[in-house]
């Protein structure tokens, strides 16, 4: 099964049982956590008191709803002391209640979950999850025992049930569902497979990593015999020492004669790796969000290494954690996160998405440039379509005969994301840590590139057309689930993809461009401008009706790329009152919309737009 990245419930980001960190061998497996977490009962009575004290008549803290789940401290007599949470001992942050804790009857209290109605677990496994209802359909998953499933639609006994798996918020996807044999399907919780439990051998191990190295010897240099993938069955042949580094197995695997040989320690599990159930951080349960124990992105990272994996295992180890009471710093989880980055530093990211068609002038709304509408430019309202009819119609667009362009796939606006670039020009992603590339500048950033350059190709106030090679990239700073992504890709006030003339900039408080011809737009091109690239005349300007277009002037410039003589591009900008920052709209007029239009094979439409901005937040 390919492991997923998580899901939306695996953002909801909980308090989880202490993992010892893994370590992983250059032969590419990975160690099964050694778990010590809190001992969790949940409630199966309609309704149960917590109070303060043993006594019954103590005062009532907190009435526990069906289903819920508390962590058990000790028990005395018939009383058990609980606590809501899921760490005893962590010391809350400042301005967070510590965790409710109190008496309940321990006769209310199992420690097994309450299951729903549509919930059921995996009886036995691996368990074949199918794309069909029938025996020899492609296998989409294989489901681990004790793992934790949805039941869609059930089936006959000796049929198929319909489930869906990783997660139970709102309808699993296609690729999150299948159908498996229905007799395999438990309606009560399961335990997981361990060695030496419910008639498992104790010398049973399973291969937690995928290809971990059989070896003739218990040597690192030694022959290896076979690469077994992840949840090979083994047994032990001898019990190894405390401090020894490989273990005596031999294989178990139903298909093939047994073979010995030696397997590193660490890289031994008593319990099968399941994706699907370490992958999960949070499960909703009887209307209550209870984070999952098995939840470890460390494991899932050794699985399917990812830049989502590796953030919420920073997430998950405080790394972000700031302030007196964050817990030290640990030494482990420092090294084992360097080695993941160093790991992901240059992973080619196979992203790829078509770039929507570039709309013609009949698809063209205020929403095509701006998501914010002006007071006399609204988005929306029995003004806004006659604005913009009546906007367009003051352009100088008439129907221009073929010339430079013929086919979208020559060109793309500067706004494009990398995974459209991609798609258009043939490329692919790279990701890299931008520590490891630029410690001052990128020190906790991911930075994304093309693996080839572009044309980019830059309209100048001047009436010069420049080109130069340039490869595509964008920074991004919060990548992780636990920061806040707002004004993240803002450019700063002003334009986006344009300089700012002296009077705007001068007139808002801001710095001005640097003197020289100014940037008006820019694009990318697989189709550099030939040498004769040039304005097609000087700038032009028509005064409009704010109570007819929402603007009071328009300037425009048509450019030919190619020196036929026929207009490639026609760059226009207009004044008006533009949105401003928030409800802060100013009083004066701005030239705050840039818009290009491209001839194409024959017809204008719509390249790029370019907004003024005055603040993000």
């Amino acid at each position: 099964m390919k492991p997923r990245r998580p899901t939306p419930l695996a953002h909801v980001i909980g308090l989880l049982a202490q993992y010892l960190l893994l370590t992983a061998l250059p032969s590419g497996g990975l160690a099964q956590p050694v778990q010590a977490g809190p001992a969790y009962r949940w409630n199966h009575s309609p309704s149960l008191d917590i109070r303060e004290g043993q006594a019954p008549g103590t005062k009532l803290l907190h009435r526990l709803g069906q289903g819920q789940r508390v962590v058990l401290l000790r028990s005395v007599g018939s009383q058990c002391e609980v606590r809501e949470g899921d760490l005893p001992g962590r010391t809350p942050p400042p301005g967070f209640a510590p965790p409710l804790q109190g008496w309940a009857t321990c006769a209310s209290l199992a420690a097994q979950p309450l299951p729903m109605p549509d919930e059921r677990w995996v009886a036995s496994g691996p368990l074949l999850v199918r794309t069909q209802a029938t025996a020899d359909a492609p296998v989409r998953a294989r489901l681990q025992q004790g793992s934790r499933v949805r039941l869609i639609k059930p089936g006959p006994e000796e049929g198929y049930c319909e489930l869906g798996f990783w997660g139970f918020y709102g309808p699993a996807p296609d690729s999150m569902r299948g159908f498996v044999a229905c007799r395999f399907l438990s309606p009560r919780w399961v335990a997981p497979a361990r060695a030496g439990e419910a008639g498992v051998p104790a010398e049973r191990r399973w291969a937690a990593g995928s290809g971990v190295l059989l070896r003739a010897a218990a040597q690192p240099q030694a022959e290896v015999l076979a690469r077994l993938p992840l949840n090979t069955e083994m047994n032990l042949r001898a019990q190894p020492a405390p401090d020894a580094s490989y273990c005596a197995v031999q294989t178990q695997i139903p298909t093939q004669s047994p073979q010995d040989g030696f397997v590193a320690c660490k890289l031994l599990a008593r319990s099968p790796v399941a994706p699907e159930r370490i992958g999960v951080s949070a499960w909703e349960r009887w209307g209550v969000s209870e984070s999952n124990p098995e939840y470890n992105p460390r494991q899932m990272f050794a699985l399917e290494p990812s830049w989502d994996w590796m953030a919420h295992y920073e997430t998950q180890q405080g790394h972000a954690c700031e302030g007196a009471h964050c817990p030290p710093r640990d030494a482990d989880f420092e090294v084992e996160r360097a080695r993941m980055r160093q790991l992901l530093h240059g992973q080619l990211v196979a992203e790829r998405e078509p770039p929507p068609p570039l709309p013609h002038l009949t698809e063209v709304d205020g929403r095509a440039w701006t998501e914010r509408g002006s007071p006399d430019f609204p988005l929306e309202g029995p003004m806004a379509a006659a604005r913009v009819k009546a906007f367009l119609a003051a352009l100088p667009l008439q129907p221009p005969a073929p010339s430079w362009f013929r086919s979208e796939a020559e060109l793309a606006d500067p706004a494009t994301p990398l995974a459209q670039l991609a798609h258009r020009f043939d490329a692919q992603q790279r990701w890299y840590v931008g520590a490891l590339l630029n410690p001052q500048d990128w020190a906790h950033a991911r930075v994304e590139r093309l693996t080839q350059p572009l044309v980019r190709v830059e309209l100048l106030s001047d009436g010069r057309v420049r080109a130069r090679s340039q490869l595509p990239q964008q920074v991004r700073g919060a990548w992780r689930p636990d920061v806040d992504y707002l004004c993240e890709d803002w450019p700063g006030e002003g334009f986006a993809f344009g300089d700012l003339d002296g009077a705007t900039a001068q007139r808002n408080g801001w710095q001005a461009s640097p003197a020289g011809p100014r940037r008006l737009f820019w694009f990318y091109s697989s189709r550099p401008p030939a040498a004769a690239a040039k304005a097609l005349g000087a700038l032009e300007r028509v005064a409009l009706k704010r109570e007819q277009h929402g603007f009071t002037r328009l300037e425009w410039r048509r450019f030919d790329l190619d020196g036929d003589g026929l207009p490639d591009l026609l760059w226009a900008e207009a004044t008006g009152r533009a949105p401003g920052h928030l409800d802060e709209r100013p009083a004066h007029d701005d030239p705050w919309v840039r818009l290009l239009f491209v001839n194409l094979a024959g017809q204008w439409r719509l390249l790029g737009s370019d907004v003024m901005s005055y603040g993000c937040g």
